[in-house]
């Protein structure tokens, strides 16, 4: 189809093996169940509209390029398969993505969660060149990957919460604003990239902080170290920053090996 829609309600559409191609089209879910496995689906400056519907990818690959992924209220599931989004957008108003044992790969293109969901658990999420944007969404990292190479994760009212996963960036950027971080029993690793907090807050719950090469600047924002069974924080030739902010040590430890730390009107 080109520059038509397609509207489909309460029914269902398998794709197995084959593969579907959007280009200046719309295709509109409501209520329905869309399942993939093998095949392709490819939106090139079209839309896909998910309303309370679901889209099961199994196997599959769904690449968003120019085009638009809207999910209102509706369940992206990738369950081995791959979302691709390179210089299209995928923004999550209300819906959910789950990613258990599939990948999302954003090169060059946004993902927006806007009071939404992502949940990762045993998948991967990668970040090469594009932006995460989470706005009063949530971000949940469960025994998942989280990759970020030259790309961002900007963080505003919303929260990012890690339970033993592992979130990873290289040469890239997190930005904490007015929201929170969150990390029970996972690892953040700083190496060679900044993390910036803005009003926003850091908590370490049972997980562990490590800043190697990089640096934490944390400016009219909080830090806390909220520690319980052996939290704590590591910093190896990288330095953490404190202008306007505070740094709050509760029964964990802050632990500097050739790093430095700068106070600077803060606490």
């Amino acid at each position: 189809m080109d520059a038509g829609s397609l509207n489909i309600g309460a029914g269902s559409l398998n794709i197995d093996v084959w593969s579907l191609n959007m280009d200046a089209w719309s295709l509109n879910m409501d209520a329905l169940s869309l399942n993939m496995d093998v095949g392709s689906w490819n939106i090139d400056a079209g839309s896909l509209n998910m309303d309370a519907g679901s889209l099961n990818i199994d196997a599959g690959s769904l690449n968003v390029d120019v085009g638009s992924l809207n999910i209102d209220a509706g369940c992206l599931i990738i369950d081995a398969g791959s979302l691709n989004i390179d210089v299209g957008s995928f923004n999550i108003d209300a819906g959910s993505l789950n990613i258990d044992d599939g990948s999302l790969n954003i090169d060059a293109g946004s993902l927006n969660i806007d009071a939404g969901s992502l949940n990762m658990d045993a998948g991967s999420l990668n970040i090469d060149a594009g932006s995460l944007n989470i706005d009063a969404g949530s971000l949940n990292v469960d025994a998942g990957s989280f990759n970020i190479d030259a790309g961002s994760l900007n963080i505003d009212a919303g929260s990012l919460n890690m339970d033993a996963g592992s979130l990873n960036i290289d040469a890239g950027s997190l930005n904490v604003d007015v929201g929170s971080l969150n990390i029970d029993a996972g690892c953040l690793i700083i190496d060679a990239w900044s993390l910036n907090m803005d009003a926003g807050s850091l908590n370490i719950d049972a997980g562990s902080l490590n800043v190697d090469a990089g640096s934490l600047n944390v400016d009219a924002g909080s830090l806390t170290l909220n520690i319980d069974a052996g939290s704590f924080l590591n910093m190896d030739a990288g330095s953490l920053n404190i202008d306007a902010g505070s740094l709050n040590v509760d029964v964990g430890r802050l632990n500097i090996d050739a790093g430095s730390l700068n106070i600077d009107a803060g606490s």
